[in-house]
């Protein structure tokens, strides 16, 4: 709730990025759990693997014009850093 709080939003958007969980659907389902039950709008990035990544303009437009919270998953830290890096989300973030 805390969170939440600092958005100075009833129902804030909030972004998932599990990409250090390698985009496990468990994690994303455990994760989001609380955020869905408060009333949040969730988008979900998936950015793992590069079948699932979306294009820069649909990166920007989630994660800066969208997203009132991004929240990040636990997990593989540098794997996650790496690949941010290569497709360029650690710049949005």
């Amino acid at each position: 709730r805390k969170l939440l709080s600092m958005t100075g939003k009833d129902r804030p958007n909030v972004v998932y990025v599990g990409t250090p969980f390698f985009d496990r659907d468990d994690k994303y389902d455990t994760g989001t759990a609380p955020f869905r039950a408060l009333g949040c709008r969730i988008e979900r990035l998936m950015v793992a693997k590069e079948c699932t990544t979306p294009s820069p303009e649909e990166m920007r437009r989630i994660v800066v014009d969208w997203a009132d919270l991004v929240m990040v998953s636990g997990g593989n830290s540098l794997f996650a850093m790496l690949r941010w890096q290569s497709i360029g989300l650690d710049q949005l973030l």
